[in-house]
C-alpha cells in the first residue's frame, strides 16, 4: 500500500495563511502559474497538477536538501487510528536522493 501525505497538513505547518484551500495556497505560492487557460480549479487536471506542485514546493520549503522521507511522511501523515501500524522505513533515505529513490514497502 503506498504512503499517503496530507498536503493540507503540511501547508498548515509551512505557511501562515487565512485560508488553506487549494486555490488560496496555489495563489500564495504561485503554483498555478503557466497552466493552460483551459485548466480550471475544481477540475481533475488542475487540482492534480497544483497538488503535485504543492507537494514538491512543501517538500523543498520545509527542509530544503535534508528532509528525510520519514520526516516528510511523519509531518504530512493523515491522522491514523491507534490500531493502525506504520511499517518501518529507512530513516537515512532523503526525499530527492537519486541514489536512493523513494519506494514503498
Amino acid at each position: 500500500m503506498p504512503d499517503t501525505v496530507d498536503t493540507l497538513r503540511l501547508a498548515r505547518r509551512a505557511f501562515a495563511l487565512p485560508s488553506y484551500s487549494l486555490g488560496a495556497v496555489a495563489r500564495h505560492r504561485g503554483l498555478d502559474a503557466g497552466l493552460p487557460q483551459d485548466m480550471r480549479p475544481h477540475r481533475a487536471a488542475y487540482d492534480a497538477t497544483v497538488t503535485a506542485r504543492l507537494f514538491v514546493d512543501l517538500a523543498t520549503t520545509l527542509a530544503p536538501g535534508d528532509m528525510t522521507r520519514d520526516a516528510l511522511l511523519s509531518a504530512g501523515a493523515p491522522a491514523r487510528s491507534s490500531q493502525q501500524s506504520t511499517p518501518a522505513r529507512d530513516s537515512d533515505q532523503t526525499l530527492f536522493d537519486p541514489f536512493h529513490p523513494l519506494t514503498t514497502p
